[in-house]
């Protein structure tokens, strides 16, 4: 990227990462790791539930 805009630098790999990308994914049904767990205790709790 450096050759293509020299005022990149390698900072901006950690914010290109994949881990960066999901967990920028904050939205409702978004990929964020704070939204997933959440999902997963609500059906985890939903199903305990039914039983």
């Amino acid at each position: 990227m450096a050759a293509v805009e020299p005022r990149i630098t390698d900072a901006v790999f950690s914010v290109l990462s994949v881990e960066a990308s999901v967990a920028s994914r904050r939205a409702y049904g978004g990929t964020a790791p704070e939204n997933v767990k959440r999902e997963a205790k609500r059906w985890i709790d939903a199903l305990a539930k039914e039983k």
